[in-house]
């Protein structure tokens, strides 16, 4: 979770939802191919996300 947001990494991508409402998720950044997402760390500051792909490397991600 990253405030009142829930983040997963899936196999096309990273999505968002609001906690409160986890029937509507929306995919997360730009830029970012639809390819396996292995990991997501959150930057020590709390503004970054940092997903880890599989084969195209890695993408920063402004947190919601």
């Amino acid at each position: 979770t990253v405030g009142e947001k829930l983040v997963v990494s899936m196999d096309v991508g990273v999505f968002v939802a609001d906690a409160a409402n986890t029937t509507v998720w929306s995919k997360l950044g730009t830029g970012i191919p639809n390819v396996a997402v292995n990991g997501l760390t959150l930057t020590p500051e709390g503004t970054t996300i940092v997903a880890a792909t599989y084969g195209r490397g890695l993408w920063s991600i402004e947190a919601p």
